[in-house]
């Protein structure tokens, strides 16, 4: 638990940080969640909308859904630190997070109750990593470390284009991501000669990319979470039918060279 006038004051700095990125930017058009004027509605809309499009227009596209393991907790203070530092924050605001953090005693609360004895980083240990939960900056500094793992992946992976019937307007993108809930969206060309092929090909690469980008931070993909799906299509009887099974894997690997099969949903 964190001092209340403390995580009050944490509050009105990140309102603040918050105010900042927006004003200059900087937060990924693919992030709904802990921003003004956005929610997990939008989001949730965003996806229907882009399946009913592929639907009505028989395109094929893949979806993969992403959580992240204990996402605040292996969030990496010097690193936020940096971060803030870099936006001319004041070095006393960063000193106290950081100190606050360093110094905090930490008790482990189970079923049975809260342990009378604590952990604590000593001098010269190992620091202990990780912000903590319910520290009211938490969600403000999570986007902003979000903006630039969506930034890099949209610069780097396949995504998704779904064009109007006449060509004219198009929708464009590579993630729709609600805080650290993300579903990576790939779709075939319109005239691939072998679009199922093309898009779960399409989602491995996109996969392994996020994964990579996500290890990067210091976070980790929770694989039994993460599944994947397809809208596609095959000619029955001369009629357009969706694909309702696929003989393909799609596997990732985590720091420590663990393979996990993502499942088919």
């Amino acid at each position: 638990m964190l001092e209340a006038d403390f995580n009050t004051a944490l509050k009105y700095f990140a309102r603040e940080f918050s105010k900042k990125m927006e004003d200059a930017g900087e937060l990924s058009p693919e992030q709904w969640g802990s921003r003004n004027n956005r929610n997990s509605i939008d989001a949730a809309m965003i996806k229907l909308l882009t399946f009913e499009t592929a639907r009505a227009k028989r395109s094929t596209i893949g979806m993969i859904c992403y959580d992240l393991t204990a996402c605040f907790d292996r969030m990496n203070p010097a690193m936020s630190n940096l971060d803030l530092r870099k936006r001319n924050f004041d070095q006393g605001i960063l000193q106290a997070r950081a100190e606050a953090l360093r110094y905090m005693k930490r008790h482990v609360r189970t079923g049975l109750g809260v342990s009378e004895e604590y952990y604590n980083e000593a001098e010269g240990d190992i620091p202990l990593l990780g912000e903590i939960q319910g520290k009211a900056d938490n969600p403000a500094l999570y986007t902003a470390s979000s903006s630039a793992m969506l930034h890099t992946h949209a610069a780097l992976a396949p995504g998704l284009e779904l064009r109007s019937c006449t060509g004219e307007r198009s929708m464009k993108r590579h993630n729709v991501s609600y805080v650290d809930d993300n579903d990576g969206q790939v779709s075939a060309t319109f005239d691939s000669e072998r679009p199922l092929d093309e898009v779960i090909e399409k989602m491995k690469l996109s996969a392994t990319i996020w994964n990579e980008v996500v290890g990067f931070t210091g976070q980790s993909i929770a694989y039994h979470k993460t599944a994947w799906q397809v809208l596609a299509w095959q000619t029955v009887r001369g009629e357009l039918k969706p694909v309702m099974a696929v003989d393909d894997t799609i596997m990732l690997t985590d720091h420590n060279g663990a393979a996990s099969v993502i499942k088919f949903l």
